[in-house]
């Protein structure tokens, strides 16, 4: 079981014009996280939501303070869903998944998913059948909704079984259930589909990974 500790953190960004000041974004927070739950970072805009997911995910690094995500003696696996969509609109979906894996040495190459390591075709039939796109994994993105590729994200952040999923879905918390918006990859217009939170939901209390986000049960205000 993952633990997620925040003593005092602090993170200023320097000035950036003359006569400026710096920005502070993060001042002294403190807050612990543990076990299987799904959490929200709360707050207006601008005042540090994505800085504190990048800094607890070791993206980027604090002016102050401690963080430490850990699980038992150990460091915890981490996953991100980043909130712009990141895929290959020239592939299918499995063959993004595919990247991905390859790209972080979790499997070794093979020019064809049949070829792939059993491991790996075992771990893409499993999280695609819990995503509900095991009938589309082999068909080109370009035919993908933004709700099934928000999944097929969610999915490549689970291949190396995370013990804390950090997700960002400001686009989702913004458009889901009452607009549209342009996709990243052909510009076209679709809807986006919060049914992708709801599974994240269930992933947190079912398969007991942590995950933090803007929409959750518990809520971490910046």
């Amino acid at each position: 079981m993952a633990t997620l500790r925040v003593e005092h953190l602090k993170k200023t960004f320097p000035a950036i014009e003359r006569r400026s000041r710096p920005t502070t974004a993060i001042d002294d927070l403190s807050f612990e996280i543990g076990g299987h739950v799904f959490v929200s970072v709360v707050g207006p805009s601008g005042c540090g939501k994505s800085t504190l997911l990048n800094i607890v995910s070791g993206i980027e690094e604090p002016s102050g303070g401690k963080v430490s995500v850990s699980e038992g003696e150990r460091d915890a696996r981490l996953g991100y869903v980043f909130q712009e969509l990141n895929l290959l609109g020239t592939l299918t979906a499995e063959e993004n998944v595919r990247f991905h894996a390859i790209l972080y040495g979790l499997y070794p190459y093979a020019p064809t998913y049949g070829l792939m390591h059993r491991e790996y075709r075992a771990k893409v039939e499993e999280l695609a059948k819990l995503l509900g796109i095991l009938r589309d994994i082999h068909k080109p993105i370009k035919t993908f909704s933004g709700g099934m590729r928000r999944k097929l994200e969610i999915m490549r952040s689970l291949l190396h079984d995370p013990s804390v999923v950090f997700f960002e879905p400001d686009i989702l918390h913004m458009y889901a259930g009452r607009a549209r918006f342009p996709d990243p990859v052909d510009g076209r217009l679709f809807d986006a589909d919060d049914e992708a939170l709801e599974l994240l939901k269930a992933l947190a209390s079912e398969t007991r990974i942590a995950i933090l986000s803007y929409l959750g049960d518990r809520v971490v205000p910046v």
